[in-house]
C-alpha cells in the first residue's frame, strides 16, 4: 500500500455538491490536498471544514507532488 502524501492540483470539472458561490474551490485554480495513490483520489478540506473528494483525470489535474 502506498503511502498518501500533499499534491497542488487543479479542479478540471465539477463535482455533486460544487458550489459556483464557494470562492474557495473554483474550476482551473490551483489547490493543495491530500492524494491517495492507492484510490486514485484528492482530498481537500476548504477552511469551513468541508471536505471535497477530487477523483484524479477525472475531475482534477495533479500539478506537482511535495
Amino acid at each position: 500500500m502506498k503511502e498518501k502524501y500533499l499534491v497542488i492540483f487543479v479542479i478540471i470539472k465539477e463535482i455533486p455538491g460544487f458550489q459556483k458561490k464557494n470562492l474557495e474551490i473554483q474550476i482551473n485554480e490551483r489547490n493543495i490536498g491530500e492524494f491517495n495513490p492507492n484510490d486514485n483520489k484528492i482530498v481537500f478540506l476548504d477552511s469551513s471544514g468541508k471536505e471535497w473528494i477530487f477523483t484524479v483525470d477525472k475531475n482534477c489535474e495533479i500539478i506537482s507532488k511535495f
